[in-house]
């Protein structure tokens, strides 16, 4: 129960935009791993509970609107009777060096969860290096015959079905660590970090997945810098289509969270993804990676050139 609450708590504050406007780039982002550092200290020393609370207005200096929310969640916190610290998810730039140009020169397809994917055989992707995120597993149920490497990059997804994805036993399983829980070690889990600031659309793509990757939006761009530090120089795009449709977003039955999250980021966030998918193209482009798009009828993406499967 209280590992759960601390969950929730922990999410709020890490939605909560602590920074000011001034704030930029790489300063933007030493301020923020401080005040998350500050949160970790929090739970590390949770047995002085009434700490939680000045520790949090003190430093953080959350906004009005939350305040009752967070409130509520820490006088749940103070009524249980145990006290254990929550371990947020740590990179693993050990393991991850050990899959740097591990690919050299080969080809990849990452495949997103638009509706356009249904129109694929994927049966024929038996022999491919295939990438899936979110809940792409579900495509096994559409003719998909392996899945090599999976990412996730959002906290609420990992929540909804992070579990039943890393049950697919991918060779690969690519994790933010903004997805805050208690994981094994397991041999095929790579946990990378993301910077908030700045964003590819801005020019900057990630070589060294090591070191923090860009956003821009979107887990496809996670996706597309991990392939490139793994060495594919030939990376075909299918059913990405960045133009939601907020009554069947997806290509499986969207859940209630996904239709409402559809509706309120995915759909105003659409232009940011696309200004980054199209950024990171002429990137890649200028050093020899080539981008492929499988999907017909996707003229946003028109500056990617077709290929068919």
């Amino acid at each position: 129960m209280l590992n759960h609450l601390l969950k929730i708590l922990y999410k709020i504050l890490f939605e909560i935009n602590f920074l000011d406007k001034k704030d930029k780039y790489f300063q933007k982002y030493s301020i923020y791993k401080n005040k998350i550092e500050i949160l970790d200290n929090i739970y590390e020393n949770l047995k002085t509970k009434d700490k939680v609370f000045n520790k949090i207005y003190e430093n953080l200096k959350i906004k009005d609107k939350k305040l009752n929310e967070i409130n509520n969640i820490l006088l749940e916190i103070k009524k249980t009777k145990s006290v254990k610290s929550i371990i947020s998810t740590h990179t693993t730039p050990e393991k991850i060096k050990t899959i740097h140009k591990k690919y050299l020169n080969q080809k990849c397809f990452i495949l997103g969860s638009a509706p356009s994917i249904n129109d694929f055989d994927l049966s024929k992707l038996e022999n491919e290096f295939v990438f899936c995120v979110n809940k792409g597993y579900l495509l096994k149920d559409k003719g998909l015959k392996n899945i090599n490497a999976y990412c996730i990059a959002d906290p609420e997804a990992f929540r909804d079905y992070g579990i039943e994805a890393l049950q697919q036993n991918s060779k690969y399983f690519f994790l933010n660590t903004s997805v805050l829980y208690d994981l094994e070690d397991k041999e095929n889990l790579f946990i990378y970090e993301t910077l908030m600031e700045p964003k590819i659309s801005e020019g900057f793509f990630q070589f060294d997945l090591t070191k923090p990757i860009y956003d821009n939006n979107t887990v496809i761009l996670h996706a597309l810098q991990i392939a490139v530090y793994m060495g594919f120089r030939e990376i075909y795009l299918m059913g990405i289509e960045l133009n939601f449709n907020p009554d069947k977003p997806h290509f499986y039955d969207s859940s209630e969270r996904e239709k409402e999250s559809c509706q309120k980021r995915s759909i105003n966030n659409a232009p940011k993804m696309l200004k980054g998918l199209k950024k990171a193209y002429f990137i890649l482009n200028e050093r020899g990676v080539k981008i492929y798009n499988c999907s017909k009828n996707t003229e946003n993406l028109d500056f990617i050139p077709f290929k068919s499967l």
